[in-house]
C-alpha cells in the first residue's frame, strides 16, 4: 500500500472516503508508526511531562456507579396513583498533573516551570422519587424529589496555570500593589497576574430538586400544565477572585492577583412554568391540524 488513503478515492484531491484502517483506529501507536512508514512524518501524542506541552495536562477520572429502581401503582381513597423510586450510588476518583509556570523579566524573560498536581475522591448515595396522582379523568398531579451531582468537566479540572509580574512601559522593575509608593515586601509588594482556569481539587455540584405540577388534558390533543420547582445547590462551580504571594528570584516578593475556578458555598433556584399545547384541528380546510 503506497498511500495513507484507502479505496477508489486514493488518487483524488480529497483522498478516500474510507479513511484509515480499522486497526490504526484501535491502536493509535500502530497508526502513528504506519503513518510514518508511508509518509516519513513523525506524529503522535505529546509528552505530557514536558513543560512545553503544559497546556495539555493529563487528567484521570475513574467512575463507579450502581443503580436500584422500583415501580409502583395502587388506588387509595378513590384516587389512582403510580410512580417509581430509585437509588444511585456513585464513586469518583480523579487526579490531574501539570505545571505552575512563572514568567518574569522585562528585557530578558525567565521561565520557571514547577510541577503541580491535585485531585479529589468522593462518593454519594442519590435517591429519587416520582409519583403521579389521577385526580379526575382529565386532571393529574405529579410530585418529584431527587438528588444529583454534576461533575466538573476536564477544562475545569486543568491543573496548569501561569503567574507573571506586571511591568509598565520599559520599566525593568515590576509595578507595586500601591502605585507610586516604594516597594516593601510586607506592606507593598510587587504586583502580578495569575491565570488559573482550572482546579483539580474541585468538588462536584450537588443539587436537591423538588417539583410539583398540575396537568389538565382538556382534549385528545390539548393540555395545560403548571409546574413549581425548587432546587438547592451546594458547591457551585464558579470563578472567584484569587491571590497568591511568592518570592521571585532577583525580583522580590510579588502578589499575584486574578481569578480561579472554585466551589462556592451554596445557592438555590426556584420558580414556576406554565405550558400548553393544542392541535388546531378545528380550523377550516388546509389549515386544519396546524
Amino acid at each position: 500500500q503506497q498511500t495513507i488513503f484507502r479505496g477508489d478515492g486514493a488518487s483524488s484531491v480529497f483522498g478516500s472516503a474510507l479513511g484509515y484502517l480499522q486497526s490504526d483506529v484501535n491502536d493509535p501507536e500502530a497508526g502513528f508508526a504506519h503513518y510514518k512508514a508511508l509518509t516519513g512524518t513523525t506524529i503522535g501524542y505529546p509528552d505530557f511531562t514536558d513543560p512545553l506541552h503544559r497546556t495539555y495536562s493529563p487528567i484521570k477520572e475513574n467512575d463507579t456507579a450502581a443503580y436500584l429502581r422500583a415501580t409502583f401503582a395502587a388506588q387509595q381513597s378513590g384516587f389512582e396513583f403510580d410512580g417509581n423510586m430509585g437509588l444511585r450510588y456513585v464513586q469518583t476518583d480523579e487526579s490531574g498533573s501539570g505545571f505552575k509556570t512563572l514568567t518574569y523579566g522585562k528585557r530578558t524573560q525567565t521561565e520557571v516551570d514547577t510541577p503541580f498536581s491535585g485531585g479529589n475522591k468522593y462518593n454519594f448515595i442519590l435517591p429519587s422519587f416520582n409519583v403521579r396522582v389521577h385526580l379526575t379523568n382529565d386532571i393529574q398531579a405529579r410530585f418529584a424529589f431527587s438528588k444529583n451531582i454534576y461533575r466538573p468537566d476536564f477544562s475545569q479540572l486543568n491543573p496548569t496555570y501561569t503567574i507573571n509580574p506586571n511591568y509598565t512601559g520599559n520599566n525593568t522593575t515590576p509595578d507595586t500593589v500601591n502605585p507610586g509608593q516604594p516597594y516593601n515586601a510586607d506592606t507593598n509588594p510587587y504586583q502580578g497576574s495569575v491565570s488559573r482556569p482550572g482546579n483539580p481539587d474541585l468538588k462536584p455540584e450537588r443539587v436537591t430538586s423538588y417539583d410539583a405540577s398540575l396537568e389538565w388534558y382538556f382534549a385528545k390533543d390539548g393540555s395545560l400544565t403548571i409546574d413549581f420547582y425548587h432546587k438547592d445547590i451546594a458547591d457551585l462551580i464558579d470563578s472567584r477572585p484569587y491571590s497568591i504571594t511568592e518570592t521571585v528570584p532577583t525580583v522580590g516578593v510579588v502578589r499575584f492577583d486574578g481569578t480561579a475556578v472554585t466551589n462556592v458555598t451554596s445557592g438555590y433556584v426556584k420558580g414556576f412554568e406554565i405550558s400548553g399545547q393544542r392541535c388546531f384541528d378545528f380550523l377550516p380546510g388546509g389549515l386544519s391540524g396546524l
